[in-house]
């Protein structure tokens, strides 16, 4: 991997009372402290937490494939390594003239190599607005995130928000 953190252009903003957040559960720490290195510029601590050909995969429309069609429903689509997932969040930003963002509300651990975020998603697009909650589910089954799966709380108004 590339010294990048795969969420280095993640557009995710941390409220400052989830920064000092402690866990027990060594998977939700890890996705905490991934998520914080970034957010401090630690590129090289975050991405020790990843896996080199981690992926970040979109349960839903995705916006950056061209010529992809919101009608056919959910898109197998992964990004896929550093560069691809950090490409994928450029190209939110493009897309939405900078305004694409998530807030992250919860990071929920279950003992177990599966780690769930809470987050608010926003952006707007000309005159359509982007608010709605967002589940992403991180996979760690070495302890380094392997999969972020994202799942946009409400797939017909994200394929609206997006569709041409």
């Amino acid at each position: 991997m590339d010294a990048a953190s795969p969420i280095a252009d993640w557009p995710l903003v941390v409220p400052r009372e989830l920064h000092d957040v402690r866990t027990v559960d060594p998977w939700a720490r890890v996705v905490h402290l991934a998520i914080l290195d970034a957010r401090r510029d630690r590129d090289a601590d975050a991405s020790a937490k990843w896996e080199d050909d981690a992926a970040w995969h979109i349960a839903g429309f995705d916006p950056t494939l061209a010529g992809a069609d919101p009608e056919t429903g959910t898109m197998p689509h992964d990004a896929v390594g550093a560069e691809r997932v950090r490409a994928y969040h450029r190209e939110l930003a493009r897309l939405t003239d900078g305004t694409y963002a998530q807030q992250l509300i919860s990071l929920e651990g279950g003992r177990g190599p599966l780690v769930e975020a809470h987050l608010r998603t926003t952006a707007r697009r000309g005159d359509r607005v982007l608010e709605m909650p967002t589940l992403m589910v991180f996979e760690l089954p070495s302890l380094r995130i392997r999969r972020v799966t994202e799942f946009p709380g409400d797939l017909p108004a994200w394929d609206a928000f997006w569709a041409s």
